[in-house]
């Protein structure tokens, strides 16, 4: 698994990696959906098809775009408590090119998201 991926419109609040580490840290006392809001949003990464889990990072770029941006930590399960337990993280074939691409050329305005490594190694992929 690689570290968490960031994305964002870069015309909206994204969280720093430095935030989603401290984030992350609070998944020892509470599921990450108790940490969710309306620019926040956690997601399992899907593991049974990588097209299924490109559609869904397309899908919530979208979301966070129509909603005036935000950020999608991509790896996390979001009913569990433990670091553990929640954080699963994202294959590591997973490229934040090959992502940057996926929502480009899946979006009718070519939506060119801000996506980064979040430096949580083993960790979610954070997309927005």
């Amino acid at each position: 698994m690689i570290d968490p991926i960031c994305a964002r419109d870069p015309f909206s609040y994204m969280r720093t990696p430095d935030e989603v580490r401290l984030l992350l840290d609070d998944l020892d006392v509470v599921p990450a959906d108790e940490l969710e809001d309306q620019d926040l949003d956690f997601k399992e990464w899907i593991m049974r098809s990588r097209n299924d889990a490109l559609n869904q990072v397309v899908e919530y770029a979208v979301c966070m775009a129509n909603g005036g941006g935000g950020t999608v930590v991509f790896g996390v399960r979001d009913r569990v408590i433990g670091r553990g337990q929640a954080i699963l993280g994202v294959p590591l074939e997973i490229d934040i090119n090959l992502l940057k691409k996926v929502v480009y050329d899946s979006t009718t305005r070519n939506s060119r998201p801000s996506l980064r490594n979040s430096g949580c190694l083993k960790e979610p992929a954070v997309s927005s």
